[in-house]
């Protein structure tokens, strides 16, 4: 629900339709009655009376004492005011607290050297009337040298309190303590305009709001603002659970109607392109319904023109009520919604003068960026261009609109709007990224849903989907995704301050330990030094963790302004400079991003855009720093110059130190290309413009590009390019500045084989892509390269699903091992690319695993500052990933403790807060090549203890037992590489038996680790066909009839055996499956040790000793063992 209102303003804190909507069926609004109210009503309203005519001419003192602590009174707030005896003390002007006996206990607290606001429930701050909140003042008043908004963000940093008021007696602010480093986020009531309408509904808006009630905890240690604030958040997550399921409705809708429009001349064919560009219409949609949102005032909503001709507010109100209808007017031939959606993506990217429109009747700027580009040209992207080129008809897009605006409502009834000021941006953001998973596909036959799998439907099965219909499928086949990876909040705000507060404090004490600051001051000086600090997400998906990156480095630089305003007058910071012009600074000269997948990037765009749109400002330029690409594939030019070449000549070997020589004053005149590029503002369209053309300068640049095609080619060869001439090399070098001679070398097969195999696989340079990260003005190499700071959340797949990686990771990867997933490789990959500061959350497997050896290797050469273990939390709502968050000094001297913490519980207000108090400072020696440990140092002692007592496992293994073809005494489960083909249940095994008996001797049954617990198993009736390495498929013909099916998901997996073999088989074993056993899953909360005597197949997520001795069941159930495994290991 959106609504006009204009004596409230709800600036992404609430959720406006939970404030409209469900807070007046809550128990807290019935219980203040309308006597109450209506007293409260008519006392404020008393005071207002006698103060509404003098109070705009009242100084801030005479304000407060006249109007701002009588409403304080009325409101029932016991307060207190700490005198501060400093100008630039930062203190709050008054404390609330919860009884009157409570606030006079504040100044003896204060005088026996405790906080006078331990015990406060909220603080408050009053302004002059008309005192603008949210910017520094002119500097004609006292106190005009602070930003109000940063003040309160203050307070609530260095007092207990979580709720924090700011006023200047007309607006009435409610800030939030963990959102208030946004400076943007609050609950604004317009008192006058309230107390004027004399709608007693409209006033509790306020009093409920503000009274003293609304920041008194009960009994669960909430305050009714807690509630409101908590409430909001379910319902935002509840909205964009919905959101989720709509949007991937919404892409499917939108795609079946670009396939169905008959003059578009599509077909399956298309499908790739349709997809992708759909993603991109439906987040030109989400764009605008953000930016329409109540409260963010980035298009002029209130203006009758726009709501008339170009508003999707109002469009969705007209869809809503003809689908509401019955009989819509949308048909699917006509394209009249796409048309009237042309006219305002063309309005948003160039702007109401670009359109003819008078400033006085409409003004809407430019904002170009390119997601909204209505007429491309030959280098705008191929979705662009398939937008343009291509029609859908009003009936799907009226659908779409629709799915995209509305959604269920939980109290039962009708539909509801959506409500997009409750979503932040990061809600955003998680919701499209979980969509990039999806692929387009055409229904060729009516498919069921069996188990989350689109199967040809049996007898009696509902069909979901009809022969030529559009539906959307996970890359491995299933119709939803299993989960997602999006890191939780708490998880990226801990891992940005704690790896990016160093480098801010480094450039802080530098500039304070400078005699000489600068003639621009402190302020101005720090801010170029900040805007120096170039940070990277190397897998950035939909830009999290960089949205995170801007707002705690622009936070930074305002404070660096707000303290310099206060020491030294507000005539020495540019008032202009504002927490939007510091946000888009950082977007556009400090944050890195790198994806594989195109439409992330483009994702990743949106989110910072939406994060630093400035009213009136085109979207900051971002295509410089925001990049698709393998971060894992790619070459250092470097490396070409060090190869010795294969010929033999003098000459040729000459061309290659040439070749040195072409390539510094390559990069010299990149860089310079580079550096103004970065000087243009970006403040108008012109700017844009012209940053657009001096990129396009960088990325045409002929020698670039050849330096490139060079790095292609040595990459290529890492992949086994075919016919490379010994001389490649050389002669590339040597044609470098003689187009003649370059044309021939691109008429080579090889060298065109090389370049369409960097397209295909997204190679990427660093140092040809960053050379600014790399490289000085002269083209040297700097002396720390590469970047300040590398964050994150790396991809988790498992080497099987990246077969065509494997031969370029083994060889150009140190911690390569066949089991090591891809988050192992970026670790090693973002170690390589960052000058200082890494800080990143993956798995924890490689700490403890065999195959962790070489990366725990590579990261005891670097000082691991600190490591945060959850263990078996589920920091990723309903994943098990065991992760941890690691942060690591790339460059610093090693000391000899490592700060590291096990969490238990995920229980807590803050995890900074929750890690200080567990951290344990553990010798650095327990972290190297062998297992991690994470126990204390008596922990270890005792597991060192038990160690050096009886046998290894692997030694009663092989010493009692006498067996060998174990690891370590250990075997492990079966990889399928197709759980979907080769995983069945009782049902179709027993059709495979029928079809042909002799499939029973190749259908297993088959246990996961899920079946697995303390002294149990729970058979599912799960099978599985055992095709293992060598089998003779067609002995079996309904088997491999079934496995048909399957051919093109189990084709493409990483070994080299035929299609229809398992991809670990693990033959060897086969005996010991055949046995009996110890079984064990892959991850449990305990020791969950069980004897298989049914001789069960195991699934990978199972390990197995080779042993039938209950004793020594008993003994790895035991206690020492399970305090062992959980503690320490």
């Amino acid at each position: 629900m959106q609504t006009a209102l204009t004596y409230r303003t709800n600036r992404d804190l609430f959720s406006n339709y939970y404030l409209d909507e469900h807070l007046p069926e809550t128990e807290e609004w019935d219980e203040v009655s309308d006597e109450e109210l209506q007293q409260a009503y008519d006392d404020i309203m008393d005071l207002w009376e006698r103060e509404k005519e003098t109070a705009p001419k009242r100084n801030e003192s005479q304000l407060e004492e006249k109007f701002i602590r009588p409403m304080f009174r009325k409101l029932g707030i016991p307060f207190e005011v700490e005198e501060s005896t400093s100008r630039t003390q930062r203190r709050p002007d008054y404390g609330f607290f919860e009884t009157e006996e409570a606030a006079r206990d504040a100044f003896q607290r204060r005088d026996e050297g405790s906080d006078f606001y331990k015990n406060s429930v909220a603080v408050a701050d009053a302004k002059r009337w008309g005192r603008p909140l949210d910017t520094r003042g002119s500097g004609e008043h006292e106190r005009d040298f602070e930003n109000p908004s940063y003040q309160i963000h203050v307070y609530l940093q260095e007092t207990p309190a979580r709720w924090a008021v700011l006023t200047d007696g007309k607006k009435w602010r409610l800030y939030y303590g963990p959102t208030s480093h946004r400076l943007d986020s609050y609950y604004e009531v317009d008192l006058p305009t309230i107390l004027e309408s004399g709608d007693l509904e409209d006033f509790k808006y306020f009093y409920l709001f503000f009274r003293h009630e609304a920041f008194l905890e009960d009994t669960g240690g909430d305050s009714f603002l807690d509630d409101v604030y908590g409430e909001s958040n379910v319902f935002a997550q509840e909205l964009g659970e919905d959101l989720q399921d709509n949007i991937y409705e919404a892409i499917k809708v939108l795609s079946e109607g670009f396939l169905q429009y008959p003059e578009n001349d599509l077909d399956e064919d298309d499908l790739s392109r349709i997809h992708d560009s759909s993603l991109i219409y439906l987040y030109r949609l989400i764009f605008v319904l953000y930016a329409e949102a109540e409260g963010r005032e980035l298009l002029d909503t209130s203006n009758e023109i726009y709501e008339q001709s170009y508003s999707l507010n109002s469009l969705k109100q007209e869809v809503a009520e003809e689908i509401d209808s019955g009989d819509p007017k949308y048909r699917d031939w006509q394209d009249n919604l796409q048309s009237r959606l042309d006219e305002l993506f063309t309005l948003i990217d160039k702007g109401s003068k670009s359109r003819g429109i008078p400033e006085e009747d409409l003004y809407i700027p430019a904002y170009n960026g390119g997601l909204f580009r209505t007429d491309p040209d030959e280098d705008d992207s191929t979705e662009a261009k398939f937008l343009a080129n291509h029609d859908v008809g009003d009936a799907y897009l009226a659908k779409v609109v629709e799915l995209l605006t509305r959604s269920k409502n939980s109290n039962g009834g009708g539909k509801i709007f959506v409500d997009y000021s409750s979503l932040d941006v990061r809600h955003l953001g998680s919701i499209y990224e979980g969509l990039l998973e999806y692929q387009i596909n055409v229904a060729h036959e009516p498919l069921a849903i069996d188990d989350g799998e689109y199967v040809i439907p049996d007898e009696g099965d509902d069909v979901v989907v009809q022969e030529g219909e559009v539906y959307l499928t996970t890359g491995s086949g299933e119709r939803k995704a299993t989960g997602s990876y999006y890191t939780p909040e708490y998880v990226v705000e801990y891992i940005v301050e704690n790896t990016l507060e160093p480098l801010v404090s480094d450039i802080r004490n530098d500039l304070m330990a400078q005699s000489a600051r600068g003639e621009r001051g402190f302020a101005a000086e720090f801010a170029e030094r900040v805007f120096e600090l170039k940070i990277l997400d190397p897998a950035m998906g939909s830009g999290h963790f960089l949205t995170s990156a801007i707002d705690y480095l622009a936070r930074e630089i305002i404070d660096a302004q707000e303290k310099q305003a206060a020491q030294q007058g507000i005539e020495t910071v540019d008032k202009e400079h504002d927490i939007n012009w510091a946000r888009r600074q950082v977007a556009q000269r400090c944050i890195y991003g790198v994806d594989l997948n195109p439409l992330a990037v483009e994702l990743a765009k949106v989110s910072l855009w939406l994060r630093t749109l400035a009213a009136e400002q085109p979207l900051a330029f971002l295509d410089h720093h925001l990049k698709t690409g393998n971060s894992l594939v790619g070459s250092d030019i470097e490396e070409i110059e060090e190869l010795e070449s294969d010929s033999g000549g003098d000459s040729q070997n000459a061309s290659l130190a040439d070749f040195g020589v072409a390539r510094k004053g390559t990069i010299e005149q990149l860089m310079r290309i580079y550096e103004d590029f970065i000087a243009i503002e970006n403040q108008e369209i012109a700017d844009v413009k012209e940053m657009e053309s001096k990129y396009d300068e960088f990325e045409r640049n002929k020698l670039r590009q050849r330096l490139e095609a060079m790095t292609n080619v040595h990459t290529a060869e890492e992949f086994g390019l075919d016919n490379l001439p010994s001389d490649a090399y050389e002669r590339m070098a040597a044609a470098m500045e003689d187009d003649y001679e370059w044309e021939q070398i691109e008429q080579m097969q090889w060298f065109q084989d090389a370049q369409q195999w960097a397209d295909d696989d997204d190679y990427f340079h660093w140092k040809l892509e960053y050379p600014e990260a790399f490289y000085d003005e002269g083209g040297s190499e700097i002396d720390d390269p590469g970047f300040d700071a590398v964050i994150g959340n790396p991809p988790y797949v498992r080497m099987e699903q990246i077969k065509p990686l494997k031969p370029f990771l083994s060889s150009n990867y140190e911690v390569h091992d066949s089991r090591v997933d891809l988050y192992g490789y970026f670790m090693e990959r973002s170690l390589e690319l960052c000058a200082s500061k890494y800080g990143v959350i993956v798995s924890n497997k490689w700490m403890r695993a065999k195959y962790g050896e070489n990366l725990r290797e590579l990261l005891s050469r670097h000082q691991v500052e600190q490591i945060l273990d959850f263990g078996d939390l589920e920091v990723f709502p309903g994943i098990s990933t065991y992760p941890a968050i690691l942060i690591i000094d790339s460059q610093s001297e090693f000391t000899d403790e490592v700060r590291a913490a096990q969490f238990e519980t995920l229980k807590f207000t803050s995890l900074s807060d929750a890690f200080e108090q567990q951290a344990i400072n553990l010798p650095s020696d327990y972290f190297g090549r062998e297992k991690w440990s994470m126990g204390s140092v008596d922990e270890e002692r005792i597991k060192r203890s038990l160690d050096t007592r009886g046998l290894q496992l692997s030694e009663y293994i092989s010493g009692e037992l006498g067996i060998t073809k174990v690891n370590d005494g250990i075997g492990w489960g079966i990889k399928t590489g197709g759980n979907d083909a080769f995983i069945i249940d009782e049902k179709k095994r027993d059709e495979l038996i029928k079809d042909d008996p002799k499939s029973e001797e190749i259908i297993k049954p088959l246990i996961k680790g899920t079946d697995l617990s303390r002294y149990h198993i729970d058979f599912q009736d799960r099978y599985l066909i055992y095709a293992k390495q060598g089998i003779q498929i067609d002995q079996y013909p309904a088997v491999k009839n079934h496995l048909e099916n399957y051919r093109e998901q189990i084709g493409s997996t990483a070994t080299d055996e035929e299609w229809y073999e398992l991809m670990q088989g693990q033959a060897e074993y086969q005996k010991f499956f055949d046995s009996a056993k110890i079984c064990y899953p892959d991850i449990s909360k305990e020791c969950s040790f069980a004897m298989d005597d049914q001789a069960y197949y195991l699934a990978n997520t199972c390990y197995f000793i080779p042993s039938n001795s209950y004793a020594l069941l008993a003994v790895l159930n035991s206690t020492p063992i399970n305090w062992s495994c959980r503690k320490v290991l």
